[in-house]
């Protein structure tokens, strides 16, 4: 049995670890010197993490460890993934960018559905930084947690508002133990910033996302992309072998002279596409006779594209072609419930959590909550010709199926999240 490298650093005792890399007071002593956290952070060279089920299978029990969590190499495999495949880079980007693309505004607490945005308050949101937090919000989703610093203050342009944010900071995650609330200098340290004291992590302005134990839906989504690269290269290995014809040459000579000048021909055939033989030699072309075995890799390799984009996005149809124009509609409305749902989890965060922060460091937001915007807030005029047209000719054919449409599909999701 292969014993690996992480469960050799799990079996060690807690006495024989350097002093330097149990103190937590180096790591505060770190923090009172630096304003930016990741400053202080030693970094390490990336080793290249096996794209193996069983390392995988090993990174989750090392990550699950109830005694001294690590998740290091989960990471690594969570990068690996996130960044060498093309269609899950497609899939990962596309469900972010539906979140943090949104149209959103602040109003004030209790108004209703038909009141306007404040265009002074929501400026205060309308920057770079916070486009980063929401990215960074909906990437816990994948990663399952992300500790964010507020760094920088700025003179603010904004009419009764002195200084906001500019900048914000993600604490890299290989640095962070979500489990214990420490930001460890070393990724092999022990102990380090404990981040959820209240007055440390009110001096180096943190906010925590996402569950302390939750590994993120990439745990599963690397399964898929791991299983995905055996195929292609099995594919690949199968092209190397069985793609291209291949010589038979008969000959009866046994002289060792001959064959070894035969062989060297033979060799040298695919390039100069000539051979010279003797009388007796008689060449022949090979052709593989099994010309779809090809479809084994492809439909593998297919099949964990799907699962992935099921994981990612809850559907297959937006990011592949389909045949019939209402099952490619039925795809984008999940996308879309999937989108709403989301949106949602962002606006319960920024209510309870980021507001209350920007509150405490000055911004005059009391009072105010955070929604996104409705169609009809954003697109007004073309809400206005709906209405004319059902006004004038009644409801409209098209709206009228997509409604029947997303009903029956609500339904369906339902009972499909019911029977687990």
């Amino acid at each position: 049995m292969r014993i690996g490298r992480l469960q050799i650093l799990k079996s060690i005792p807690d006495k024989f670890l350097p002093k330097a890399l149990t103190s937590e007071q180096r790591a505060v002593d770190q923090l009172k010197k630096t304003k930016r956290i990741s400053a202080a952070l030693v970094k390490r060279r990336n080793y290249i993490a096996e794209m193996k089920q069983d390392e995988l299978k090993l990174a989750i029990e090392y990550a699950e460890d109830p005694i001294r969590p690590r998740r290091d190499l989960l990471y690594e495999i969570y990068r690996r993934c996130v960044e060498g495949d093309g269609h899950f880079m497609g899939e990962y980007e596309k469900a972010i960018n539906k979140v943090v693309g949104a149209p959103f505004g602040l109003f004030p607490i209790g108004s209703d559905a038909d009141a306007k945005a404040d265009p002074i308050k929501t400026r205060l949101l309308k920057r770079n930084w916070f486009e980063e937090y929401v990215t960074y919000h909906e990437e816990g989703v994948f990663y399952g947690h992300s500790l964010i610093q507020f760094l920088d203050m700025v003179a603010s342009n904004i009419e009764g508002v002195k200084f906001e944010f500019s900048t914000i900071d993600l604490i890299d995650r290989e640095h962070v133990r979500p489990e214990d609330g420490y930001i460890v200098i070393e990724v092999s340290d022990e102990k380090g910033i404990p981040f959820r004291d209240p007055a440390i992590a009110k001096a180096a302005r943190l906010i925590e996302i996402g569950k302390p134990r939750n590994l993120g839906k990439l745990k599963v989504i690397a399964k898929e992309y791991i299983w995905k690269n055996y195929s292609r290269s099995d594919w690949s290995r199968h092209s190397e072998k069985f793609g291209m014809p291949f010589i038979q040459i008969k000959t009866d000579t046994t002289n060792e002279t001959e064959l070894k000048k035969t062989e060297e021909m033979a060799a040298n055939f695919g390039s100069n596409l000539w051979f010279i033989g003797d009388s007796s030699d008689e060449i022949e072309i090979k052709e593989a006779s099994f010309k779809d075995s090809y479809q084994i890799y492809r439909e593998k390799a297919l099949f964990c594209n799907d699962e992935m984009s099921k994981a990612t996005t809850w559907q297959t149809g937006t990011s592949d072609e389909k045949a019939f124009v209402g099952s490619s509609e039925v795809h984008a409305d999940i996308l879309d419930d999937y989108t709403e749902w989301r949106k949602r989890k962002v606006t319960y965060h920024v209510n309870d959590v980021l507001i209350p922060f920007l509150i405490e460091n000055g911004y005059p937001l009391q009072g105010y909550e955070f929604r996104y915007l409705t169609y009809k807030e954003t697109n007004p005029e073309e809400e206005n010709k709906e209405d004319q047209q059902q006004g004038a000719g009644g409801q409209n054919p098209a709206k009228k199926s997509d409604a029947q449409q997303r009903a029956a599909l609500y339904k369906y999701m339902h009972r499909t999240f019911a029977r687990r």
